[in-house]
């Protein structure tokens, strides 16, 4: 198993007496029983995070993609059947996205996006939405197929090189400056455009309205491209928890929040709760730990010389400090 931590990057205001082995004993123990097998570097402005970088090099170990063009959703799609689902359509070089139905608000200076996950879609009412805004869609080519209540498959020629900026870029935060803005991007623009002005007085929305319920307003498109050549098989591996998490990894985002808003105690709740639900339950089990900020990423392996006598020593008279090894992501 290889678990993903996402936004592990230390909020200013955590001391490093507050990330002790006393109060994580457990990813401690780890640290000292595991080497570093990779390093990756990242800034803040790219469109895929580390967390999806870490996730893509361990599926597609032999591939490179432009940033904002891990195929995330061609190979969700890869994983459907056609003759369940007939939009999908497996053939070499199809391009697909996510698209995420969201609710933006218009500000003075810059336009925001709530988290999805505060619309509360059920199922009808996506799929509801979905079928209100499949024709417009349909007109440029692009056809959609319901995928969970807050993510729909797009497949179209469109999102064969469009990069676009992961959803965990957006949700939560500022979306000007994530905006797609190559050439290809401008028929998709036009088409949120055409939904803003569809959903503004739609029946579907007065309903929300009247139960005092964001109204979903706009779309976010994400995991734009196609899947390198010979990879258009289903996986064995469908996804389980998540888009980007199957049998042999999965991907944490519960310190997410709490690091964007530099909640220090909130954050450091959530490690102990990662380390009291997730990490302690590896006391036997081989595996990956991959942990992810936003300049750099860290995947650790155990040691094979973490049983040896000198190690052991060498551990417990120089101990790793988990500050030192989180503070620099």
């Amino acid at each position: 198993m290889h678990l993903v931590i996402s936004y592990a990057t230390l909020p200013p205001d955590v001391a490093a007496a507050q990330m002790s082995a006393k109060f994580l004993p457990r990813l401690a123990q780890l640290v000292r029983q595991c080497d570093i097998s990779l390093t990756l570097e990242g800034q803040a402005s790219d469109l895929s995070p580390l967390h999806e970088r870490i996730a893509c090099a361990a599926l597609w170990p032999d591939a490179t993609f432009p940033d904002g063009l891990i195929p995330w959703a061609a190979w969700r799609a890869a994983q459907m059947d056609p003759t369940i689902h007939p939009t999908i359509d497996h053939t070499p070089q199809h391009a697909y996205a996510f698209i995420s139905p969201c609710h933006v608000r218009p500000q003075a200076d810059h336009v925001s996006m709530n988290e999805p996950a505060e619309l509360a879609l059920d199922e009808a009412e996506s799929r509801d939405f979905m079928a209100a805004m499949q024709p417009y869609f349909a007109e440029d080519g692009i056809a959609l197929t319901w995928l969970q209540n807050d993510t729909w498959l797009a497949r179209g020629a469109v999102f064969q090189d469009l990069p676009c900026a992961s959803i965990d870029r957006v949700r939560g935060a500022r979306i000007d400056e994530w905006m797609p803005r190559n050439q290809a991007a401008a028929a998709l623009r036009r088409l949120q455009n055409e939904m803003q002005m569809l959903l503004y007085t739609h029946p579907l929305n007065d309903a929300r309205e009247a139960r005092h319920a964001l109204t979903v307003n706009s779309f976010w498109i994400s995991g734009t491209g196609s899947l390198p050549s010979g990879d258009h098989k289903p996986h064995r591996a469908p996804p389980m928890d998540g888009l980007l998490t199957n049998r042999c990894m999965h991907t944490l985002d519960t310190l997410r929040q709490p690091a964007l808003q530099g909640n220090a105690s909130a954050w450091l709740a959530q490690w102990r709760h990662i380390e009291a639900q997730e990490l302690a339950a590896w006391d036997t089990v081989p595996t990956r730990l991959s942990l992810c900020g936003e300049r750099r990423a860290i995947t650790l392996v155990p040691s094979p010389q973490r049983n040896h006598a000198w190690r052991r020593l060498r551990m417990q008279l120089a101990p790793p400090s988990l500050f030192s090894l989180l503070q620099p992501l």
